[in-house]
Order: C-alpha cells, then structure tokens, then sequence
C-alpha cells in the first residue's frame, strides 16, 4: 500500500471523477465501495454522494485502503489543520470514542491517553479498561463437578465404584468434587482476543493486554475465540461484561459496535460522526447534570406528533418525534430543556449562523409538541473554543401561548483539556436552563 494513490479531502468535499492524480476512477470507486461493504456492512449510496462527475464522502471520517488507493477523510473544516492540531483533534476524537461509544464517564478519562495511538490501539485500551472494570466487580466462575482417584480423601465418595476400588487398589479414593473454575466461556473468549492482539501491538498498549492476560491466568485459550463466543450467555452477564465482550468480538472482526469499523492490518478506520457526537453530547450532558439533580433521558421512543382523525390511517400515530436528550427536575415529568445534537458546520457569516432551515423547524416542533420552551442546538467546531465564548447564541421565537428560547451551543474538537471542555459545555447548558 505504500505505494498507493492517497486522496485527502473534508467530509461533503466533492472528488472529481477522472484518471488524473487528483482525481478518483470509476475503477478505484469501485474497489473503495468493496472494501466499505466488506468493512463496515453499509450500503456505499448512504455515505457518499454521487454524480456524473464527482463523488463526495458524507457523514464520516478515517480512511479507506483498497487496492491502489488510500481515501482519508477529515471533518469540515479541519483539512487545513496544522500537524499540532491534527494529533490533537486525533486524541480529543479517542476521548470522543471511549467516552459515547463505551459508555465511559467523562470524569474518568483523560484525554491525552495514547497521543500518538490509532483508533484501534485505544479501542484496545477500552477494551482492557472494560474487562478490569467487570472483573474488578465480580469475576466470573462456575462450580465444576470432576471425579478423580487419588490417595486423598477430598469430596465425596462415588459408590458404587469406590466398593469395587477398595477391592482392586486399597488406600484408593473415588471421589467426586466441586470446584470454582474460571474456564468458562466468557474468559475463554476474553482471553483468546487479548492473546491474538498481545501479538500485534507493541509498546504501551501491548503492557496493557498482559496485564489483563495476567488475570487470566486460570483460563484456558482458544484457537477459534468466534466458535466460543456462540456459547457465551448475555442474559446472566453486567454491563460490563456484555459491552467489554462485544467490543473484542467487534476489535476481532475488524469492526466496533457499528460507529468505528475498519481493518487492524490493512489500516483503515472508519468513525460515523453523526451518531458518535449524538451519543457523545448525551454522555456529557448525563455525566455532568444527573448529579446535579436532573433527569436525563436519551432518544426516547414512541412518542409522536399526533394522531390521524380520518382517512385511510384514521386513529393511528404518525410522525414519531425523538429528541436526542430531555433534561427533566428529577421526579418531575415536565421536560425543561430539549438538546439535539448536529454533525455539521456551522457558518458564523450567515444571518442563521448556518443552521438549517429544516433544524430549526424540528427543535421548535419538539418545543411544541412536549410543552417546553427552551431547546438547544449543538454543534461541533473545529477549534479550541467555541465561537461565542461561554455562553451561547440564543434566538426567541414568538408564540401565542409561550415564547420559544432555541440556543446554539458548541462542542470545540480541540479542546485543550478535559476539565476546560466540562466546565465550558456546563456552563452553556446552565446557562440555557436559567435563561
């Protein structure tokens, strides 16, 4: 591969479609798109936008390798980025990953693990953050009845063999006990995945997996984790071990959990933005404010904008809402602030900063539809703090019974630490709380 052809562009950013250095071949399309189906298990048409003459990635960012071809794929706005604030958007992404995808409190990270690290190599470190969390709260074992003929009398007797034993080997015991065992199939699997890693990183990373594989000590390996994995039970396991488990499955087929996929040796990574910023927004908002007294709840279901009086769907919901996060005054069932988070780019040149018409629309129908007047954009931005400080853009919109408040807030990719990006986004929601 290193002597592919690399195309670098920005997420929406059209490729023209040619043989040209700068540009990509139907062929090299057609061998991108293979590899994505391969990788991911998504159709090409929902992530690229195509045309007679240009094609035009949407709504992810990594890399792609195929035969001949590298394809890399930077947010919006961050292609111009110097290499500083490259490894920097880099490493605040893998705290976005670790943080929304693995469901990790934002108090508990630090943003600066594994600088210089792909994605894989901290998806490898949330992987052995999960299983020592899991194990920390409860290893795994299950009783194991074995029968043995020993000198020792340990167990019970087994008759009536030990009638028939005591005539052929006097002094002999047959006996039968139970025992904790550890090789059950959810270490096996565990452990199986670290060992096959173990091989294939170095440094940091590899210190991590023989730690873990330290705890596993007991256990027995396997040559074929997947045949494992099918006897594993998910009802009788934590949280924890459900989610460290599907990740090494996922770390093992090349993928993770749908938002991240790729190949560990052919070097392609793939983060869906839109859902990792949604999922990341809700674990900020959760992590900060549920301590604080509010009730957080995330993408709830089954709710809709109303109900058809006649025609042919007469008496039946339509038009399912869902916002992304409503805050609630804990046992209250008034919501006070709606938040939907936007993988998209903001335009501060423009009268409506940018915001689509369609946004605006749906957070006000939220508004209307949950009787709550105040609602927040967020949106991410490339740079080290949000465009308008500390506290957000706030329009209001008029309304017969009750004024709407839609705020903008911003998420900035490059945050300079962990504790400047909490207090900043508590400070902006607060902010929209009180208003």
């Amino acid at each position: 591969m290193s002597n592919a052809k690399l195309i670098h562009c920005e997420e929406w950013e059209k490729i023209p479609i040619g043989i040209e250095d700068t540009q990509i071949s139907p062929t090299e399309i057609h061998q991108i798109e293979q590899v994505w189906r391969q990788k991911t298990g998504k159709r090409p048409t929902v992530f690229f936008d195509y045309s007679s003459q240009t094609i035009a990635p949407k709504n992810w960012v990594g890399s792609i390798s195929a035969p001949g071809i590298k394809l890399q794929v930077s947010p919006k706005g961050a292609k111009d980025l110097d290499g500083g604030e490259r490894e920097k958007l880099d490493i605040n992404l893998g705290y976005m990953l670790r943080a929304g995808l693995y469901d990790y409190s934002v108090f508990s990270l630090s943003s600066e693990l594994s600088g210089s690290g792909n994605q894989y190599e901290r998806s490898l470190e949330a992987l052995c953050d999960l299983i020592q969390i899991a194990r920390r709260n409860k290893v795994l074992r299950r009783y194991r009845t074995h029968k043995t003929v020993s000198q020792n009398y340990r167990g019970h007797l087994v008759f009536p063999r030990q009638a028939y034993l005591q005539i052929a080997r006097p002094n002999k015991f047959y006996t039968r006990q139970v025992e904790l065992d550890e090789s059950i199939p959810e270490n096996i699997f565990l452990k199986s995945v670290l060992s096959i890693f173990h091989w294939r990183t170095s440094g940091a990373i590899r210190r991590r997996i023989e730690e873990c594989l330290i705890d596993f000590e007991r256990v027995e390996t396997s040559s074929n984790p997947l045949s494992i994995y099918k006897l594993i039970r998910f009802d009788r396991l934590s949280n924890e071990y459900v989610r460290s488990i599907r990740l090494a499955k996922d770390l093992l087929e090349g993928k993770a959990v749908g938002l991240f996929a790729g190949s560990f040796l052919g070097q392609s990574t793939v983060i869906f933005m839109p859902e990792l910023f949604q999922t990341f927004v809700s674990r900020l908002v959760t992590d900060i404010f549920k301590p604080l007294g509010f009730e957080v709840i995330s993408q709830q279901r089954g709710r809709y904008l109303g109900a058809w009086e006649s025609g042919p769907s007469a008496r039946k919901n339509s038009f399912e809402l869902i916002p992304d996060i409503e805050m609630k005054e804990f046992g209250q069932k008034q919501t006070i602030l709606l938040l939907d988070a936007k993988w998209k780019l903001l335009s501060l040149k423009s009268n409506s900063l940018g915001i689509a018409e369609q946004d605006a629309y749906q957070v006000v129908s939220y508004c209307t539809r949950f009787d709550c007047n105040k609602a927040v954009l967020i949106y991410p931005w490339i740079d080290s703090a949000s465009p308008f400080g500390k506290l957000p853009a706030t329009i209001t919109i008029p309304n017969r019974s009750a004024s709407v408040r839609v705020s903008v807030v911003c998420v900035p990719l490059l945050w300079k630490n962990q504790s400047t990006l909490i207090t900043d986004f508590q400070t902006s929601v607060d902010y929209c709380l009180r208003a």
